[in-house]
């Protein structure tokens, strides 16, 4: 806090990729300063849905990041459908307990998206169509109520165009074919 001259941290992500409590030193730490008004939100990633309960028993968290994209959609359940039910379920469950469901990968992961953004532009001929709006459309119109999506973001233009997608959120047809690709 003093290096970076503040009195609070916001929000705190430990880096956790197990369904095991931690019980490492600084977990007690953290929480002791989230109780001294130190740190104001701490949350865990999930990567599966069977990490949440271990977590949340553990852990008197206040947000759950966890992967929702059109991309892992397809591998779960075969299509692009955005409404599935163990995402639906997940938000649901966080929701019951006071707790804040965030998205991560919303365009599924950096060695997946990066390749095809370009590829995307120029599906049509129009280098209109663009795959990170088209991703962040897909959750918008999904069934998952998240309270924030964690977009990656490059560069200020990377920022406009995510903006974009939430003032019109409707999905083209374009968008839609290239999201079943």
């Amino acid at each position: 806090l003093r290096m970076f001259g503040r009195d609070y941290i916001d929000m705190v992500r430990p880096p956790v990729h197990t369904t095991k409590p931690l019980t490492h030193d600084y977990m007690s730490e953290l929480f002791r300063l989230k109780k001294k008004g130190k740190i104001r939100a701490v949350g865990f990633p999930i990567h599966e849905s069977f990490d949440i309960d271990p977590i949340i028993e553990a852990y008197p968290i206040d947000y759950m990041l966890f992967p929702y994209n059109f991309y892992h959609n397809c591998l779960t359940n075969g299509k692009t459908t955005g409404k599935t039910d163990e995402y639906n379920s997940i938000s649901a469950k966080l929701r019951s307990k006071g707790i804040g469901g965030t998205i991560m990968k919303p365009s599924g992961s950096d060695w997946f998206i990066h390749p095809l953004i370009e590829a995307a532009r120029q599906l049509d001929g129009t280098n209109e169509i663009s795959l990170p709006q088209a991703a962040l459309k897909y959750i918008i119109n999904s069934d998952v109520n998240a309270d924030v999506v964690f977009a990656g973001m490059y560069s200020l233009d990377n920022v406009y165009e995510n903006v974009e997608a939430f003032y019109d959120p409707s999905m083209t047809s374009e968008e839609n074919r290239l999201l079943k690709k």
